[in-house]
C-alpha cells in the first residue's frame, strides 16, 4: 500500500507496507516494514530519511512498522565528543599494521570470496550465506549515490575486511561490514567502526549512524559501547545514557 511521503520538493516519495514475516532478530515475532524506493532525483531524501530512522538496502529504504513490537531504535555515535575508550585503543593498537582505504563502491571476485568465507563462518544459517557474487555486487553498487567502501588489507597486500557506507551531508552510515573469520580474534569488526568514525570526525562529520539498537539482542550489544551515543526516540534523538526507553 502506498502512503502519503513527508515531503521532496521536487518528487514525491511513495511509501509502501509489507506484509507480516518471521522477525529476523527476536524470536517468535513478526515484523512488517514501512519502505520506499529512492533513483536519482529522489537520492537527497536519504538524509532526511536515516535521520528519521530508516535504513537502506540498495536503493530500498526501509524502517520498522510493527504493531506489537518496538524493540528496534536507531543509534548514532555524535563524533564531536567521541574519543576511543581503553578497550577500543587496545583493538586500534592490536591492528597497528592496517590501514584503512576509501574508495568507490565497487565489488570484485576478492571481496566476494571474503565474504563467502564470512558467511560460511559466523552466520551459515542466515539469510545472506547463498548469495553469489552477483549478488554482493547488487548489494555494494546499486545505491543511491553516496556509497562508499573502505578496505583494509595486511602485511602481504590481503584484504581482510570491508565496510559499505554512505557518504552524507551531516555524517556516514554504516550499511554492511565483513572480514576474514581466521582473524576473529583481532575485533575487525569493531576495528572498522572505529576507523569509519575517526575519518568522519576529520573531515568535520556529526554523526556516525550504526544501525538499528534491540536491548534483548546480544548480537548488537556491542552498539551500546561506542559513546557519545544517541537513540532515536518518538521522532527524536536524545542521549543513549539518560534517555527513558
Amino acid at each position: 500500500m502506498t502512503t502519503s511521503p513527508p515531503d521532496t520538493e521536487e518528487t514525491p516519495l511513495e511509501f509502501y507496507l509489507t506484509a507480516e514475516s518471521p522477525c529476523p532478530y527476536l524470536p517468535n515475532l513478526q515484523e512488517r516494514r514501512v519502505l520506499t524506493f529512492l533513483d536519482k532525483k529522489t537520492a537527497p531524501a536519504l538524509n532526511p530519511l536515516l535521520q528519521n530512522g530508516f535504513r537502506r538496502s540498495q536503493n530500498m529504504l526501509y524502517r520498522p512498522h510493527c504493531a506489537a513490537c518496538k524493540a528496534c531504535k536507531s543509534v548514532r555515535l555524535r563524533l564531536s565528543g567521541f574519543t576511543p575508550d581503553a578497550a577500543a585503543r587496545r583493538i586500534l593498537r592490536k591492528n597497528e599494521n592496517l590501514t584503512p582505504v576509501h574508495g568507490d563502491a565497487l565489488s570484485s571476485p576478492v571481496l566476494f570470496d571474503l565474504f563467502h568465507r564470512y558467511q560460511q563462518s559466523r552466520h551459515a544459517d542466515g539469510g545472506m550465506a547463498d548469495m553469489g557474487a552477483n549478488d554482493l555486487r547488487d548489494m555494494i553498487e546499486q545505491h543511491t549515490g553516496h556509497a562508499r567502501l573502505m578496505t583494509a588489507a595486511d602485511d602481504t597486500g590481503a584484504i581482510v575486511c570491508a565496510m559499505l557506507y554512505d557518504d552524507m551531508q551531516d555524517g556516514v552510515s554504516a550499511v554492511y561490514s565483513f572480514f576474514d573469520p581466521a582473524l576473529s580474534a583481532r575485533s575487525l569488526g569493531t576495528w572498522m567502526i572505529l576507523s569509519l568514525a575517526a575519518a568522519a570526525q576529520a573531515r568535520g562529520k556529526d554523526y556516525l549512524y550504526l544501525g538499528y539498537w534491540i536491548a534483548a539482542s546480544r548480537k548488537m550489544a556491542y552498539k551500546a559501547r561506542f559513546q557519545p551515543l544517541e537513540i532515536l526516540l518518538e521522532n527524536e534523538w536524545k542521549d543513549f545514557n539518560t534517555a527513558s526507553f
